[in-house]
């Protein structure tokens, strides 16, 4: 996720709502789009590189430890 996408992203999250990132490995689109659809909002989707999930996971492993501690 560059810093394009967060930029955009951040412009369209209004005062209120909040934003919901899943990161699934495998899927089969057509399911999820229809299970996340019950709950309404956008649907933003991305794909990214071996490299760039890595970063996101190692990043989310950070977060998540500053949050325990």
């Amino acid at each position: 996720i560059d810093d394009k996408f967060m930029t955009d992203l951040a412009k369209t999250i209004k005062p209120g709502t909040a934003a919901l990132c899943v990161l699934i490995r495998s899927m089969t689109e057509d399911r999820v789009v229809e299970e996340l659809r019950q709950f309404g909002g956008e649907l933003i989707k991305t794909n990214l590189s071996h490299d760039n999930e890595t970063k996101l996971r190692e990043a989310l492993a950070t977060a998540q430890q500053h949050v325990a501690s």
